[in-house]
């Protein structure tokens, strides 16, 4: 019986997880803006923070905390001419929630935990 429960479980949340995906992967704004405006490979870091609440690396967790020069300090030779996308990026296209409390986004599992249970 205890395996009944973990499989109808885990294929509720295989199931918003796939719903995730298919956000993500659709039309909307903020995937539109990140593949016209930022580099192609931080994608998966956004989309890891973003979705799941996946801690993502020191350059793009200056960015979502808002800290700009660590933002600056981080970047590579790509993300930094892109400076102010990134912040027109959290400020119009990132969850609110994305960039306010780091801990408290991460313990909610990003956009995911905020799904209906």
């Amino acid at each position: 019986m205890h395996t009944f429960f973990y499989d109808l479980v885990r294929g509720i949340r295989q199931g918003r997880i796939a719903q995730m995906e298919a956000w993500w992967e659709g039309s909307n704004d903020l995937t539109k803006y990140l593949h016209e405006n930022l580099p192609p490979y931080m994608e998966e870091g956004v989309k890891g923070w973003i979705l799941f609440g996946t801690p993502p690396g020191d350059f793009l967790k200056a960015v979502f905390a808002n800290k700009l020069k660590e933002s600056f300090a981080r970047a590579d030779q790509y993300n930094i001419k892109c400076i102010a996308e990134w912040a027109q990026f959290v400020y119009w296209h990132a969850p609110s929630g994305a960039s306010k409390d780091a801990r408290v986004w991460t313990t909610h599992l990003g956009l995911f935990g905020l799904l209906p249970k």
